[in-house]
């Protein structure tokens, strides 16, 4: 299934109640979890095409599940996967049953994964957890599973080298303004890489950035920007210097939807380039880094953004932070708390590197003191598309390029 799926009946757009991602993770799961059933357990439970005919027992779902979380076994001590991955195949196996009554013919009674195996199960998610910590306070297993967060000092060293060693100037334009906006929108890579230009617009003395979705709103409800600020005293993490010079430079945009990163695989050349860069690194570079490079991947940007903004010393609150990963807020916050711009430009202004406890935090972007006329420098492919809010820009990534020539 893509985004160009023909929804002309119920069950396509019904199919669409989850996000694509997700729904490939669930399949992924499913099919492994099928193969943990014996023969005797697949013809009793399944039909042809592998969708369930009736909820699976208890003992049968939490075996499955069981037998998919067990990462190793050696020496009689078994290693279970991350809680993730746990989280994962649980939230697959109720998927699987709720996928596969919708899809059963009329006249049969839905069905469901019933509360006594989701009690079990989330028992079950309890216990590895307490499984895993034990494991690591013992010294088995891994330590802090996942990926993590980046440093801001390893952050500024990237930046350095997406601007200065790129093989190609091409490289440069996308590496470099991939990675500051992956640290300034603490966003996934994924959301960085569906960015649209004229999705793009100024306020006051910011850019914004408006997603049409994210992966905590993919009905694209409740819609308000993400502010990104310049940062004039350091040009290699300015995010408005690097889009400056991505869009004063791109020979052209013939994208079908204006996107930043029109490259089918810029998420995976950004990723393959970050993988790369740092083993490029001297082991002085790598003391800024500070944590083992095999635990570090493009969402270590997201991260690291995160994490330096809420280390700053009165710092924005938690809940504005979170608001800007796409997080949900606990309980029933989200339906009372909502994102406003004051909040998310304190939030901007800080993940730029400026410093909040000096008078530099509060600096104005480069900009012109009279009305210029900047059309002149932007390619006219990117004039002949751009919307009245992504020409708005137009005079400070200009004037921001300009300031930052030398």
């Amino acid at each position: 299934m893509n985004n160009q799926t023909n929804f002309s009946n119920f069950q396509s757009v019904a199919a669409r109640s989850l996000a694509l991602n997700t729904l490939k993770t669930y399949r992924s799961c499913i099919r492994r979890l099928q193969e943990k059933l014996t023969d005797e357990q697949k013809a009793e439970y399944l039909d042809d095409s592998g969708k369930l005919i009736k909820p699976l027992e208890g003992n049968i779902a939490s075996n499955i599940v069981h037998q998919n979380q067990i990462k190793s076994e050696e020496n009689g001590v078994i290693i279970f996967k991350s809680q993730t991955c746990c989280e994962q195949y649980i939230s697959a196996l109720k998927y699987w049953h709720t996928d596969s009554s919708r899809l059963r013919s009329r006249g049969v009674a839905p069905f469901s994964l019933c509360p006594e195996t989701e009690l079990m199960l989330k028992t079950y998610m309890s216990g590895t957890r307490r499984i895993a910590a034990q494991q690591r306070a013992d010294g088995n297993g891994e330590a802090d599973p996942g990926k993590l967060p980046l440093g801001f000092a390893g952050y500024r060293l990237l930046a350095h080298y997406a601007l200065c060693h790129a093989q190609t100037s091409r490289q440069t334009l996308l590496v470099h303004s991939y990675l500051l906006l992956c640290w300034n929108l603490m966003g996934r890579s994924n959301t960085v890489f569906n960015l649209l230009w004229n999705n793009f617009g100024w306020d006051g003395d910011s850019l914004t950035i408006l997603y049409e979705k994210g992966k905590t709103n993919q009905e694209g409800e409740n819609r308000v920007p993400r502010h990104i600020y310049a940062n004039p005293y350091d040009p290699a993490i300015c995010p408005i210097l690097a889009l400056g010079l991505k869009v004063c430079s791109e020979e052209s945009s013939n994208s079908e939807n204006f996107e930043v990163f029109p490259a089918e695989t810029a998420d995976s050349s950004f990723a393959n380039w970050f993988k790369k860069v740092l083993t490029l690194l001297s082991e002085d570079e790598l003391t800024l880094i500070d944590v083992p490079i095999d635990r570090l991947a493009s969402h270590s940007l997201r991260k690291g953004g995160a994490t330096f903004v809420f280390g700053v010393t009165d710092g924005p609150d938690s809940d504005s932070v979170k608001l800007r990963m796409e997080r949900k807020l606990g309980g029933s916050d989200d339906r009372y708390i909502f994102r406003r711009a004051g909040s998310d430009k304190y939030v901007g202004r800080t993940a730029c590197g400026l410093d909040a406890n000096s008078f530099k935090f509060s600096v104005l972007p480069p900009h012109f003191k009279v009305h210029t006329n900047v059309y002149d420098v932007i390619p006219q492919s990117f004039l002949n598309r751009s919307s009245y809010s992504f020409k708005a820009t137009f005079p400070y990534l200009v004037a921001s390029v300009i300031y930052h020539w030398d």
